[in-house]
């Protein structure tokens, strides 16, 4: 699967004489790595696709790919235990993998049942995060334990 999914292009095009100003390069890396991402897996590809500059700092970094699967894609568990087990050795087919699960993991017609389950926990994970989101900023953010209830009452009184 690998080799015929994630095979890299023998040729690499370089177009860092073509760019004339991009803010991102003045930005250090750690702080281009936390506004990446923040971005959902969509946007992250397309800013990639705009700013050269980015795309040639993230480019061949394994780590940054590694940890875009761990953030972006929390609804596909199943990568960052494979990586932690040790069956994805080669650090390299992280961005495959990344490129491969937004392209081709979403509900519909003629998807692979073996990938369908995947794709439809994506599907939920997406809509509860959406969810989430309203119910957290309607509410405040303020989990409230078993324990606290009894606390939060007296209070009240």
């Amino acid at each position: 699967m690998a080799g015929v999914y994630f095979k890299r292009p023998s040729w690499i095009v370089d177009f860092s004489s073509k760019v004339r100003h991009d803010p991102f390069g003045k930005l250090p890396f750690t702080a281009i790595c936390k506004i990446l991402h923040q971005l959902p897996a969509e946007c992250l590809l397309d800013v990639l696709k705009a700013s050269w500059t980015l795309h040639s700092l993230v480019h061949g970094r394994h780590s940054f790919w590694k940890n875009a699967l761990e953030k972006n894609m929390p609804w596909f568990p199943e990568v960052p235990e494979l990586m932690r087990i040790g069956a994805l050795r080669r650090e390299e087919h992280y961005k495959g993998i990344y490129l491969w699960a937004e392209r081709n993991i979403w509900p519909r017609k003629g998807v692979p049942k073996i990938l369908m389950n995947i794709a439809n926990r994506r599907r939920i994970w997406t809509v509860s995060e959406v969810i989430a989101d309203i119910y957290l900023g309607r509410f405040g953010q303020r989990i409230i334990s078993w324990g606290d209830e009894e606390e939060e009452e007296e209070e009240e009184l």
